[in-house]
This record gives C-alpha cells, sequence and structure tokens, in this order.
C-alpha cells in the first residue's frame, strides 16, 4: 500500500523526478570517475564506490519517512479529535439523563 499525502499524492510522487534523479546521477558519477582514474585502490576506495550509489536512497528513503511521519502525526491528532468528540457527546448525554431523572 503506497503511503499518501494530504494533497492526494503518493509521497513517492512528492519530489519532482529531476530532484529524485539528481543525487543517483552525481553519486554515480563520481563512482564512475574514480574507477576510470584508477582511483580505486585497496579496501576503503572499493567500498566507497557502493556507498557513493547508495547515498541517493538515503535522500528517497528521508522523503518517505518524512511524509510516513506526517501521517501519522494527522492520523494522531484525528484520533484525539474524534475522542475529544466523544467524551463530548458522553457528557452531554450525562447531562440529559441526569435532567431526565429530575424530572421524573
Amino acid at each position: 500500500v503506497a503511503l499518501m499525502n494530504r494533497d492526494g499524492k503518493h509521497a513517492e510522487c512528492r519530489y519532482p523526478r529531476a530532484t529524485r534523479l539528481a543525487p543517483r546521477l552525481v553519486t554515480g558519477l563520481i563512482a564512475a570517475v574514480l574507477v576510470l582514474t584508477h582511483n580505486c585502490d585497496g579496501p576503503t576506495a572499493a567500498s566507497a564506490i557502493p556507498v557513493l550509489l547508495a547515498l541517493p536512497f538515503a535522500f528517497e528513503m528521508w522523503a518517505l519517512g518524512h511524509d510516513l511521519w506526517e501521517w501519522v502525526a494527522e492520523w494522531t491528532s484525528q484520533a484525539v479529535r474524534v475522542s475529544q468528540g466523544e467524551e463530548e457527546r458522553h457528557r452531554h448525554s450525562r447531562k440529559h439523563a441526569a435532567r431526565l431523572r429530575g424530572f421524573a
């Protein structure tokens, strides 16, 4: 199930495609330059390339997580409003029942 924003868009559609692709392109180009210039000597450099290629996903996870927390906050505030409304209805019912008992 895809998360929806308040405006009805899917979470991944909130950010334009160029905004989502730019980090991938930049880190991909940096990784390609490292490989082509042979600056990838040793285990640290070899592990840097997958890390570089994975960096854009951190942005995407942040964007999806941000939308998830917005949804949780909206749902929580809605649940609080509903419970306050129910409490008000019960209070009104008790007052009404007390009045009826007083007239009986």
